[in-house]
C-alpha cells in the first residue's frame, strides 16, 4: 500500500485564517481605534491651547486636521501652529534656506512662545547662515 504525503511549500497560497488565530489582531486594532482622537477633539485642543497661550480665537474652518497623524494645524497672524503629541508647537521653515518644516519644543507659556517667535532659528543639518567672518 502506498500513501502520499502532501506538504505545502513556502510559496503555497493559503486562505487567511478568520478564526481565533486572528482575534489578537482584532483586539489590537480595536484598542488602537478606541484611543484615536476624533476631528472635533483635535480642533478643540488646538483652539483651547492657542487661546490660553495667545488670547486669540481661531475659526474652526481655519483648522486643518490630520487624523492619521493625530494633529491639528492652524495659522494665526502669519504664525503656523500645530497641536500634536499632546502639545502646542510653532512650525517654522529653515532659517537659512526657507524650506522644510521644523517643529518647536512644546509651548507651555508666554515665555516659551516669546523665545520661539524671537530667537529660535531652526536649520537643516547642511544649512548654515552666511557670515562675513567665514570669508578668508
Amino acid at each position: 500500500m502506498h500513501t502520499h504525503n502532501y506538504q505545502q511549500t513556502p510559496n503555497a497560497r493559503r486562505a487567511p485564517s478568520r478564526g481565533p488565530a486572528n482575534s489578537w489582531q482584532a483586539r489590537a486594532i480595536a484598542a488602537y481605534q478606541r484611543n484615536q482622537p476624533d476631528e472635533a477633539t483635535l480642533r478643540h485642543e488646538l483652539t483651547a491651547a492657542l487661546h490660553a497661550l495667545t488670547g486669540q480665537a481661531v475659526a474652526g474652518d481655519a483648522i486643518i486636521v490630520d487624523l492619521t497623524g493625530r494633529a491639528a494645524t492652524a495659522r494665526l497672524d502669519g504664525a503656523l501652529f500645530r497641536w500634536a503629541d499632546g502639545g502646542l508647537h510653532l512650525i517654522r521653515p529653515c532659517a537659512h534656506c526657507g524650506h522644510g518644516a521644523f517643529s518647536s519644543p512644546p509651548l507651555r507659556d508666554a515665555e516659551e512662545l516669546g523665545f520661539v517667535l524671537s530667537a529660535w532659528r531652526p536649520l537643516h543639518e547642511d544649512c548654515r547662515p552666511f557670515e562675513a567672518d567665514d570669508i578668508h
